[in-house]
């Protein structure tokens, strides 16, 4: 099986090759070919073009929480690649926003590595609404990671689930805007369903995503929480190499994606470095090995 996916993969980088030119750049939105999913990859932060021990704001579209503290990026730990996000600091908050989801579904997922000798309280946190942190910002969601309680809560629901250390866990957000639900997962695992997207943290909020924010609170120890592979995906599928949508990964999968690149779709960035390459099929066969929820 891997040596025909990577025979496929071969195949691929040599026939998009001819079609669309490495490293030609995307600024708008082209119609992709047919089979290519509905769903838009908005963030896929694996922090793999940035040098060690850069600050995570000094590129990608991060900025501080006005007042926070910049995280930075290592090589100590890593999902995929060699780099991720060291959030190990007290009040490190650095934001993400975003443009224009204003309906339908949004995916918000991360792994997460959580050493056993940590000490960090950290939250994962989405807005309807912000201004910098002045009071026209409003929460949908605010779940806390509590390494001496070994507890994940989604607040303030109160629904909880055990913390997992010493490797790394996808943590994961599914949002339905028109429908106001929000479900929670970790390790895979539902801990809280149907929350409310507006009214769920802040209360009266809108039916819009807009920003995401990583904060640590506290952090005791200095090498407590790492994050990699911080995604924002719109769409019905939420499962990325699931190319041709048909729910199950397979070869039609890297040939669906090979035409995505060939057109020029925004779809075959799937590093997010705005420049179709032959990065974007290494990504690509990393997300088909990772597989789908």
């Amino acid at each position: 099986m891997q040596k025909t996916l990577a025979f496929a993969l071969c195949a691929a980088v040599g026939a998009a090759a001819s079609a669309h030119p490495f490293g030609e750049k995307w600024s708008t939105p082209i119609p992709g070919p047919i089979g290519v999913p509905s769903e838009a990859v908005e963030l896929d932060e694996g922090f793999e073009s940035y040098s060690v021990g850069a600050g995570v704001t000094s590129m990608g579209g991060w900025e501080l929480w006005p007042g926070g503290f910049d995280a930075t990026v290592t090589d100590a730990q890593a999902a995929s690649g060699t780099n991720s996000g060291d959030w190990s600091l007290t009040f490190i908050d650095v934001v993400h926003q975003f443009a224009d989801i204003t309906s339908g579904k949004v995916t918000f997922s991360s792994q997460m590595y959580i050493p056993s000798s940590s000490d960090v309280v950290y939250y994962m946190i989405a807005l309807n609404r912000y201004d910098g942190g002045g009071a026209f910002t409003n929460w949908s969601i605010q779940v806390q990671f509590d390494s001496l309680l070994g507890s994940v809560t989604a607040q303030f629901g109160g629904q909880t689930t055990p913390m997992f250390f010493d490797r790394w866990v996808e943590w994961r957000a599914e949002i339905d805007l028109d429908a106001d639900t929000v479900d929670l997962f970790y390790d895979g695992v539902e801990f809280a369903s149907d929350l409310s997207w507006r009214d769920g943290v802040s209360g009266g909020g809108d039916p819009v995503f807009v920003a995401i924010d990583l904060y640590t609170d506290f952090s005791g120890t200095g090498n407590d929480v790492y994050l990699d592979d911080v995604r924002i995906e719109t769409g019905d599928s939420g499962c990325y190499p699931d190319c041709d949508s048909s729910g199950t990964l397979d070869f039609f999968d890297f040939l669906c994606f090979q035409n995505a690149f060939a057109a020029g779709d925004p779809y075959a960035d799937c590093d997010g470095s705005t420049t179709l390459d032959f990065f974007d099929f290494l990504c690509f066969q990393d997300e088909f090995a990772l597989g789908c929820p």
